[in-house]
């Protein structure tokens, strides 16, 4: 009676043991891919977010009355205050490299068009955690995030 005790006993006590080695295993390979998850979404939500001042910095440059003498000084200007506004606003920080480029062209068939271009700097909240995965996986080099974010847009200008 007593050895069936203490077989049952030892059986359950090696289920934990291996439960606790599965666990080994598995837990850093949940973290990795949890904090995958997480840089991708703030990887999107950037990127969303530089679009948006992209599109709204050209429609904002698109309306602005130009005399035929100013040549798209004023939208090229409306189009950059609207977009450091909305950096400021949504607590982005431009100290780290943000590129904000316009271009106004006048065709000779009397067309407008004005192009806003933004790029940002990335870096992945979990720092360089993915990229020393990829080290480990066999192709150094190769970061599975961007390291920059890039959205442009091209709208015609309302002639007025």
């Amino acid at each position: 009676m007593k050895n069936n005790k203490l077989g049952i006993l030892s059986t359950i006590s090696r289920r934990r043991g291996s439960a606790a080695i599965e666990f080994a295993f598995i837990m850093p390979l949940m973290t990795v891919l949890a904090a995958a998850v997480i840089d991708f979404g703030w990887y999107m939500n950037r990127f969303y977010n530089i679009q948006q001042i992209t599109r709204d910095s050209a429609r904002i440059a698109a309306t602005i009355y130009e005399s035929e003498d100013n040549q798209g000084t004023d939208s090229v200007t409306a189009a950059l205050d609207h977009a450091d506004a909305v950096f400021t606003g949504l607590g982005l920080s431009c100290d780290a490299g943000c590129d904000v480029d316009t271009d106004y062209v006048n065709t000779r068939r009397g067309f407008r068009y004005i192009t806003v271009s933004v790029t940002y700097p990335h870096s992945p909240l979990t720092g360089d955690l993915l990229n020393i995965l990829t080290i480990l996986s066999g192709e150094p080099g190769s970061s599975p995030l961007p390291t920059e974010i890039f959205s442009t847009f091209t709208m015609a200008v309302e002639i007025q």
